[in-house]
């Protein structure tokens, strides 16, 4: 998914921790150490986080307040950022090395200093600073988690360290040997609440290459693949012991068959199946959007927000990840697979080929409700750009697990699926509806001044259309006010804009002023008035029948020419009547 370097509210969280950098005890000490992590510095020096001096790892040494604040940058995927920008800062003692990373953190508001022209770039860092720093970065909010005088406690307590390095912290001379272990060990942790990693973020960033976290093991098994239940973009989340207790799908043994039949019947137990949309109208935007923006939302999240009462509700995809994700827990080999075809190649349904692709404005709100959850920007996500790139999903999604050499699917939960077994199957792609060059330059192009309102289309009466058809299945037609056209018909479209989202057909005006108000004094219209009142004129003389000049004008404004049986199905679908082919050779074509 497409996602700032850091989320606003992980800068807070550092923003806290930096205060904490001030707590510095100790001047360079210079004696002769064993160190034990060297391993780790060159893993980490393969991905630019633990680069070195002149004169090496230096291993041996204590951190500084200014190497600390380096590193505090490169965790974050802010590297190149600090580079390219060289954002300024105010402090008079960082060496010219130091000042792109101390311009970054002075420019995201993550740092003061020790005092208003000072950073204290030479002072020395002890292990619970650094720590602090590492915990704040994995999303633990310092005087509310953990305090500074806890962190080391903090990080025994989440597994962050061991007991050995625990005994190390409090009884020796903290070194950038143990910078470099905390550092590696650290992008293999989960942040707080969330089953990605601190690799797993910078490698959805772009900060860190996914072959190279996976080469030097900062990476879970195989995330290099688009198609693994724990690749990059996968929704399928890590649950813990405790996940799996709260959801009541604790306890299950046995062999290989019973155990994936037990987390089958915990499913047609504990979830509901949601084939209308009637009662659960939201089932398929996660779907959706995680198609279009990998991981937007993940298994956790399901279960977090799509409960009725006591149950979760979802369809096939939901029950598929929500699987996958508690079979992974009980360490059975499983995979989650789609069909090939999507449901517009196997029904002749017009309503499916119009939601096959893009999103309504209802559909939007919630998005943007969610991103704002999430913790992103939706100026990040304008409409336009999001509409263009969410694409039609697989027609279902199943979960298989490997008994005996066999992929066994686990779908057979509902009458529904069970039809299912007659399509061909792929391991599902997460990475196959992700355009993120083709977002970001619709969001570049609009910023511009561009207007995309018809990109995606091959006519505004597409266009239309599609958006008829949705408004009429989810009832917003139904609701829709509009406005009182001229021959006293209601709920018509108020405006052009309205009227391609299909909420209105169009009205009827008798006076050459509303017309152009309509399309919203667009000039091409002022050009194509006066003729087409002269046509008008003549039909309704000489037919007695209304002519709906909207009509007309949204049907030739895209052709020069035009059949009568094209021509004839638009304006019916425009404005609900019709108009005969004697009309259409004598006055219109």
């Amino acid at each position: 998914m497409t996602r700032k370097l850091v989320s606003k509210k992980i800068f807070i969280f550092l923003f806290l921790f930096i205060n904490a950098l001030n707590l510095i005890l100790t001047f360079p000490s210079f004696a002769v150490v064993n160190t034990q992590y060297e391993n780790q510095a060159q893993l980490l020096k393969k991905i630019n986080v633990f680069v070195g001096t002149n004169q090496g790892f230096e291993l041996d040494r204590a951190p500084t307040r200014l190497e600390g604040g380096i590193l505090f940058v490169r965790l974050l995927g802010g590297n190149d950022e600090a580079l390219t920008q060289k954002y300024s800062h105010p402090f008079k003692d960082v060496p010219t090395w130091g000042d792109p990373y101390v311009g970054y953190l002075w420019h995201h508001g993550l740092t003061r200093g020790v005092s208003s022209t000072e950073y204290g770039s030479t002072l020395l860092m002890q292990g619970k600073s650094y720590l602090t720093f590492t915990l704040t970065a994995l999303g633990y909010v310092i005087n509310k988690d953990f305090t500074w005088a806890t962190a080391v406690d903090k990080s025994l307590e989440i597994g962050l360290i061991d007991n050995n390095l625990y005994q190390e912290l409090y009884n020796s001379t903290f070194l950038r040997d143990h910078v470099a272990k905390l550092s590696y060990d650290a992008l293999k942790q989960s942040i707080k609440d969330n089953s990605d990693t601190l690799a797993d973020q910078l490698i959805d960033t772009g900060a860190i290459d996914v072959k190279l976290a996976n080469e030097i093991g900062i990476t879970t098994e195989d995330t290099n693949s688009i198609t693994n239940i724990h690749a990059v973009n996968s929704p399928v989340s890590k649950l813990t012991t405790e996940d799996i207790k709260l959801l009541g799908a604790n306890g299950f043994t046995g062999s290989e068959t019973e155990i994936a039949d037990a987390i089958k019947q915990w499913q047609i137990n504990n979830m509901i199946y949601a084939s209308s949309t009637e009662n659960y109208p939201d089932v398929s935007y996660s779907m959706r959007w995680n198609y279009a923006f990998p991981k937007t939302y993940t298994v956790m999240d399901m279960l977090s927000n799509m409960k009725d009462g006591n149950k979760y509700y979802g369809i096939c995809y939901h029950y598929a990840t929500i699987y996958a994700a508690i079979a992974d827990y009980y360490g059975l080999n499983v995979r989650i697979t789609n069909t090939t075809v999507k449901p517009s190649d196997v029904s002749n349904n017009s309503f499916y080929e119009a939601t096959s692709k893009g999103l309504s404005l209802k559909e939007f709100e919630h998005f943007t409700n969610w991103i704002t959850k999430k913790g992103l920007s939706i100026i990040d996500y304008p409409y336009e750009a999001v509409r263009l790139v969410m694409g039609e999903t697989a027609l279902h999604y199943r979960a298989e697990v490997n008994i005996d050499g066999s992929w066994i699917p686990q779908d057979d939960y509902n009458s529904i699926t069970k039809g299912s077994s007659n399509y061909d199957y792929i391991v599902t792609n997460w990475n196959e509806g992700y355009q993120k060059e083709a977002f970001n330059d619709y969001v570049n192009r609009l910023k511009n001044g561009e207007d995309l309102k018809g990109e995606g289309y091959s006519s505004a009466y597409e266009e239309f259309l599609e958006g008829r058809l949705i408004k009429i299945e989810t009832g917003e037609a139904k609701k829709y006010i509009g406005i009182t056209d001229e021959a006293n018909q209601t709920k018509r479209a108020s405006n052009i804009d309205e009227l391609l989202q299909g909420l209105g057909l169009v009205p009827y005006f008798d006076t050459k002023e509303k017309i152009i108000d309509f399309f919203q004094q667009a000039d091409w219209v002022k050009e194509e008035i006066d003729e087409a009142f002269e046509v008008k004129e003549k039909i309704e003389t000489a037919t007695g029948q209304r002519f709906y000049i909207i009509c007309d004008l949204m049907i030739y404004s895209e052709v020069e020419t035009i059949e009568y049986s094209t021509y004839s199905e638009q304006y019916l679908a425009f404005s609900g009547e019709e108009i005969n082919e004697d009309t259409f050779n004598n006055y219109i074509k």
